[in-house]
């Protein structure tokens, strides 16, 4: 590909994962198809628009291909991206212990290969906090998303600082704490518009509303 066309194709994918970050998911879909090879970029691309239009079976084949060029290229970051993604694959299709399972299975690369991550570490700690709330498992949930936010406030990304509180504010509200429930969700909601993630912001006021009016119901 003479370099003309790679910058075409880098300026087009950009454009495609910010459609995408901005939930205009049918142009991002658009944008990424009239890309003519395929990486890991588009692959990963192309797995979250199949998510967004619930087409598991497609969304899971394109992460394979991820992993299995990763694991052909012995590349161990790729690799625990791939696995990452793949999980939340089957946590969307709620296949909660599956998920579970890939999200450890990612969590020993992440602490044999890059065991000064914090990043790589909070963030593979939430799915594993989180997974644990959707398997019912609160007590072990709570201990592990607050271990994720400790993790996650040593970095700079408020998508992660986010995730953690609105993963906590979760468990807060399962377990009827409607107050810190509300605390955990506002925080999140800060860092979410700090971030400019306005799917993230979207799904939180959602949340928020399920908290007002469990406090109203009590």
């Amino acid at each position: 590909m003479n370099t003309r066309k790679e910058n075409m194709t880098e300026e087009q994918l950009q454009k495609a994962w910010q459609a995408l970050f901005d939930g205009q998911y049918q142009l991002a879909k658009q944008l990424v198809s009239q890309i003519d090879q395929d990486n890991y970029s588009t692959l990963n691309l192309k797995a979250y628009i199949a998510l967004e239009e619930k087409d598991f079976a497609l969304a899971r084949q394109f992460l394979k291909d991820y992993y299995a060029q990763a694991v052909s290229e012995k590349n161990l970051e790729e690799q625990h991206i791939g696995l990452h993604q793949l999980a939340m694959v089957e946590r969307e299709e709620e296949h909660f212990q599956k998920a579970y399972d890939l999200i450890m299975t990612e969590a020993t690369i992440i602490t044999e290969h890059f065991p000064d991550d914090v990043l790589k570490k909070s963030v593979n700690l939430y799915e594993q906090g989180y997974l644990q709330f959707k398997l019912e498992n609160i007590h072990l949930a709570e201990e592990l998303l607050q271990e994720t936010l400790n993790l996650a406030l040593q970095t700079d990304d408020f998508v992660n600082h986010a995730c953690a509180y609105r993963g906590l504010a979760e468990v807060m509200l399962a377990k009827g704490d409607i107050k810190m429930a509300k605390s955990d969700a506002q925080k999140a909601l800060v860092c979410f518009e700090k971030a400019g993630d306005t799917v993230g912001v979207a799904g939180l006021k959602n949340l928020m509303a399920q908290i007002n009016s469990q406090g109203r119901s009590l």
